[in-house]
């Protein structure tokens, strides 16, 4: 049998880390090279900003880390899709006081708040329909929509669809949904209305207990935000 002889498998192997394209925090020993991007490090801690409802410091975060984020196209990259969504939620979550992309102005009646929060719901809707198997992106979806008067039924209906199949992902979107359930219990018919608002109303209940199950910040649990 032929022996190897290690010290050509170490030139060979020191040959090839150095024709590698450094990046930052590369290491390049016993033939390994690790590659940290720094963006990843500050979407991980936006995530968790966002989901203890820290809106602003979420965008900072991820703005700080890469100003392009705001801008990326959906698809284009996992970590871009990370940032995306943190972004759109933050948005949501901050009832569109939030803006992180330049208002396009679309007509005199479109207000900062509706133009804001189009564009989250833009993100989510397009994240949600390339990944239409991920029960987190189609929470998010309904979470968002249900903040336009105009999608609150979609909203309803999809959020109703996650929770039929015990897979809504996040405390925030029953949060959403019962604020939505309670809104048609109030609008009910009083003459004819009432088990609609009877079963609307403890459906409500049912989707805050699980919202405060589901969160060690039980203030977003509400059906008043």
């Amino acid at each position: 049998m032929r022996k190897v002889s290690w010290s050509r498998i170490g030139v060979v192997l020191s040959l090839g880390c150095s024709l590698m394209r450094p990046t930052v925090a590369d290491a390049c020993e016993n033939g390994v090279v690790i590659r940290i991007d720094p963006r990843t490090g500050a979407v991980s801690d936006a995530e968790k900003l966002v989901t203890t409802g820290d809106a602003d410091a979420a965008v900072k975060r991820v703005l700080s880390a890469d100003r392009s984020f705001a801008t990326s196209k959906v698809g284009a990259t996992r970590l871009g899709d990370r940032a995306l969504l943190v972004l759109a939620l933050a948005v949501t979550r901050s009832d569109g006081r939030l803006s992180v992309t330049t208002p396009k102005g679309v007509g005199s009646d479109t207000s900062p708040r509706d133009e804001n929060l189009a564009w989250a719901a833009g993100i989510t809707s397009e994240l949600s329909l390339k990944r239409s198997d991920e029960p987190a992106l189609a929470s998010a979806n309904g979470e968002v929509l249900a903040r336009i008067p105009a999608r609150q039924l979609d909203a309803r209906k999809m959020l109703a669809a996650l929770e039929k199949k015990d897979i809504v992902a996040t405390p925030y979107a029953y949060a959403a949904l019962a604020k939505l359930r309670g809104e048609r219990a109030s609008d009910a018919n009083p003459l004819v209305g009432a088990p609609l608002r009877t079963i609307e109303t403890a459906r409500r209940e049912i989707e805050l207990s699980r919202c405060r199950a589901m969160t060690k910040t039980p203030e977003i649990c509400t059906a008043s935000s």
